[in-house]
């Protein structure tokens, strides 16, 4: 859902864009559906893998149609959206990885 607003789109476009390093945090349920999910083994790793491959800013949306058409054109007219996605991609990818690495430290301890 988070990766579905406009705004948030906005957001990683923004940062992308003047090359801002981006750190996503999440709600600590959604670090806990994706550590469930990681315990599931091959099924749940494929999962999380066709989520994030859903990622796609050019289907966010917004409450109000205007914003959606003006952020959307902004990304456009600029880095385009395949360059979001990656950004947003590899964001993510950045915080499956912490969640993995706790997970794993938790378990050796």
């Amino acid at each position: 859902r988070y990766l579905r607003r406009v705004w948030t789109i906005y957001e990683q476009y923004f940062a992308c864009s003047k090359r801002i390093p981006v750190t996503f945090v999440m709600p600590q349920e959604a670090s806990a559906s994706l550590s469930q999910q990681i315990s599931l083994g091959d099924t749940g790793i494929t999962e999380v893998i066709r989520s994030l491959s859903e990622v796609n800013v050019a289907n966010a949306q917004a409450y109000d149609p205007r914003d959606e058409r003006k952020v959307k054109d902004t990304i456009q007219k600029t880095v385009g959206f395949s360059v979001v996605n990656r950004h947003v991609k590899s964001a993510m990818v950045q915080w499956i990885t912490g969640v993995v690495k706790e997970k794993f430290e938790r378990l050796v301890q």
